[in-house]
């Protein structure tokens, strides 16, 4: 891993490219070599643990377009987290598989 804020052009990039992935970490911007998961065989509570997962972002993305239950979940959230992932938490509580 390495800190990559002394470069101007990759100081303030985020995400993936290629095989680098460009983060924040305790607010100094990092690169890391991307994981490899193409090699994994996911057992079947993994497989089932993913697809929970991909519901409950999509329940979240849904419920924050309802005004309603943004206010909701804006009004639930605590520091350090935002109205969808406090969406995401309450479905993966709630919706059990």
């Amino acid at each position: 891993m390495a800190i990559v804020d002394d470069n101007i052009i990759l100081k303030y990039r985020r995400g993936k490219v290629g095989n680098e992935i460009y983060r924040v970490v305790k607010g100094k911007t990092v690169l890391s070599k991307a994981p490899d998961y193409s090699k994994i065989k996911w057992s079947e509570a993994q497989k089932q643990n993913r697809i929970h997962m991909a519901q409950a972002s999509a329940y979240a993305r849904e419920a924050l377009k309802d005004p309603e239950k943004l206010a909701f979940y804006l009004k639930k959230k605590k520091p350090n987290q935002n109205a969808f992932n406090v969406a995401v938490a309450e479905f993966m509580l709630t919706y059990k598989p």
